[in-house]
């Protein structure tokens, strides 16, 4: 039996969507934030908050 994490594709502007895995382990939110901005409820799913 196969189950398929959470995940999403977050767009970017000008290049291809970036993938992130919402069961996966983010070390430094703050600075994927100053990379990519996310939605509060992308950063709550993530666990950020």
């Amino acid at each position: 039996m196969q189950i398929d994490a959470p995940r999403v594709w977050v767009p970017v502007r000008g290049g291809l969507p970036i993938y992130l895995d919402l069961w996966a382990q983010i070390p430094d939110l703050a600075a994927l934030q100053s990379v990519i901005p996310l939605s509060p409820a992308l950063r709550r799913a993530i666990g950020g908050g």
